[in-house]
């Protein structure tokens, strides 16, 4: 999205957390709209993350909220964790929980397998793809900002790992 559209949803967002009709309304009239277009729902989940950490960190009820939104739209809860770990600052260089997370992967899987998500990632987020799939120029960007988190990931985890052995 443009920042104006940033905006747009940023308004829509605190409307609807004041609103007595709730924000399952919205989500639901964007689900009837735009069916299971799923890269359209992981960035506008992703606006919302970028919208709830504005302020520097997560507040419960926001979190909440966005979980029941992606529950609407029927996103898978790797995603949306994968999503959310964007905004999660690291404390440490060993604190790899989030890069992780990024990679849809967990720090039991083997260097092959955590390779094999990191490609499909790259795959599922290059912008040559989401093209070839019709998506607006705004969702370009926000895909060539996961595609940098999921490479900055990627390659902080597998400099752990080397480091380690």
């Amino acid at each position: 999205f443009d920042p104006k559209d940033e905006v747009a949803i940023g308004k829509i967002f605190n409307n609807a957390k004041k609103s007595s009709e709730g924000f399952e309304i919205y989500a639901k009239q964007l689900k009837s709209v735009f069916g299971n277009q799923q890269e359209l729902y992981v960035e506008f989940l992703n606006s919302l993350y970028k919208i709830a950490f504005a302020d520097g960190q997560l507040h419960v009820n926001e979190e909440k909220m966005i979980k029941d939104i992606a529950i609407i739209f029927n996103m898978p809860i790797e995603i949306l964790e994968s999503i959310k770990s964007q905004y999660i600052k690291i404390n440490s260089s060993i604190d790899l929980e989030n890069d992780y997370k990024i990679l849809l992967s967990q720090p039991s899987d083997t260097d092959a397998e955590i390779k094999k998500k990191y490609f499909r990632l790259v795959k599922e987020y290059h912008p040559d793809s989401l093209v070839s799939k019709g998506l607006p120029e705004e969702f370009l960007k926000f895909a060539n900002e996961r595609l940098a988190n999921i490479n900055e990931a990627y390659e902080r985890i597998t400099k752990y790992r080397k480091d380690k052995n």
